[in-house]
């Protein structure tokens, strides 16, 4: 036993788990959520007693859900990613164990999630069905857990859930049956643009299980936040992920559920948002690690930082603030004598917070805000992920952006990508025969569009 589990992790450790994922900006870890906030009226309360009716066609469909025999995205712990099941063009697997085959997006489940809220009361009231579905059975390789994982946006959930943390199940513990209830988790997740993963992978070797008719307190939390969803409360949450994300993708997932529910909303939302100002994250990071640490003196510091603002413009100074947080989270460790090794170059973020930002001597990386502005690197994904929409005027607006483009491949893809056999294809050709010489990094993927814009000219 002891070989095998050895030759497991051996496999794992070298490239067992790979991304697919698409690339990101080196920085996208360390960026903050964008978020352009107008005021947005708050989603009233939901109503103790408010009972909606059971849509009969969704009672139908949960009883389809008893002979599901393939995992997918949420209840597979070969798979991590994420998918809009109604758009099949979204999926996105992030990383996977070697061996299975690309998951195949449930039927059943794709037809409950296309009944939007109209589904939410039956996927609720089943959340606790106990009987197992033909999926085989889910287990750690090294070892598995019982958890409460329940995803909100953080910006917008004004009391969040306080849940028990996970139990570590022994390692000759029997493995977990996939359920009904759990399959109607991840359905409601879909629907609310929430990520509700029954069963997920976690490295190394391990499984996290989340399981609604395992835990009473996970089905109940679920049932208590979303039991009063009607049209109206259903479209204005999303709007609120929309407007105010807790993270970049929740904003991107909330508008492909705008897209598809609610179509009228989309493009208001989205026009506003492609203009929103936005600042360098390659430019903010030079200047604040090369520039503003190395100035000791608080005066010339200080103008040091207005002239860069003056330059740049005022929405670097939000650029500048998430730099800071970052630093000061390295600098606490620092401090506390957790990095290995120490830093050599030692920077006072906190200092620049509290002369530049205004912010207490007790500011901790926990205090780290969300601003009105975001990187270009997160338009540009943004951009990318625009792709459920038929809007001319959204179109247009990205065309006004593609030709403020002079060499940012990262943004220039996404907008081609957009607006390809759009009635705009010699510009983007221009554009791809240019870069194609300039840029070595990008030129294969650049070839590549530049193939598919040829073939309709």
């Amino acid at each position: 036993m002891f070989g095998i589990r050895l030759i497991l992790l051996v496999i794992m450790i070298y490239g067992a788990v790979y991304s697919i994922a698409p690339a990101v900006s080196p920085h996208a870890t360390q960026e903050p959520s964008a978020c352009f906030v107008p005021k947005l009226p708050d989603v009233p309360p939901a109503l103790p007693s408010a009972k909606l009716p059971l849509d009969l066609t969704t009672e139908k469909l949960i009883k389809q859900l008893v002979n599901e025999s393939k995992p997918g995205l949420g209840y597979s712990t070969k798979f991590n990613g994420s998918q809009f099941l109604p758009f099949a063009d979204t999926a996105e697997i992030h990383s996977r164990i070697f061996g299975p085959a690309s998951p195949r997006p449930s039927a059943t489940l794709q037809n409950i999630v296309r009944r939007g809220h109209l589904a939410v009361p039956s996927l609720l009231k089943h959340l606790d069905d106990k009987r197992k579905t033909p999926i085989p059975p889910v287990r750690g390789l090294m070892w598995m857990s019982f958890a409460h994982e329940y995803d909100i946006n953080r910006r917008t959930h004004k009391n969040p859930p306080k849940l028990p943390d996970e139990k570590h199940a022994p390692v000759n513990s029997p493995p977990h049956h996939i359920t009904v209830g759990d399959l109607c988790f991840v359905a409601l997740g879909q629907i609310v643009n929430r990520t509700f993963n029954a069963a997920r992978y976690q490295p190394t070797g391990g499984v996290i299980v989340n399981s609604t008719s395992r835990s009473k307190l996970l089905a109940s939390v679920a049932r208590n936040e979303w039991k009063s969803l009607t049209k109206n409360r259903h479209r204005q949450s999303l709007i609120r992920d929309f407007r105010q994300p807790d993270h970049e993708s929740r904003r991107t997932d909330a508008y492909r559920r705008l897209a598809y529910y609610y179509p009228d909303a989309v493009e208001s939302l989205v026009l506003k948002q492609l203009f929103v100002p936005t600042f360098n994250v390659f430019q903010v990071e030079a200047f604040v690690r090369q520039r503003l640490y190395p100035q000791k003196d608080p005066a010339k510091r200080k103008k040091l930082f207005d002239a860069f603002l003056k330059t740049k413009g005022k929405s670097f100074a939000d650029g500048v603030i998430l730099q800071l947080f970052d630093d000061l989270d390295i600098q606490e460790a620092d401090e506390q004598g957790s990095l290995s090794p120490p830093l050599k170059v030692k920077h006072d973020a906190r200092a620049c917070l509290i002369q530049l930002y205004n912010y207490p001597k007790t500011v901790k990386s926990t205090h780290r805000p969300h601003v009105n502005t975001w990187s270009e690197s997160q338009r540009a994904r943004f951009i990318r992920g625009l792709n459920c929409d038929k809007s001319k005027k959204i179109d247009k607006a990205v065309l006004k952006i593609f030709q403020t483009i002079t060499d940012d491949d990262y943004l220039a893809i996404p907008c081609i990508q957009r607006l390809i056999h759009k009635g705009h294809n010699p510009i983007l050709i221009e554009y791809c025969e240019r870069r194609i010489a300039e840029d070595r990094q990008n030129a294969l993927q650049l070839e590549e569009w530049l193939i598919k814009l040829k073939r309709r000219r």
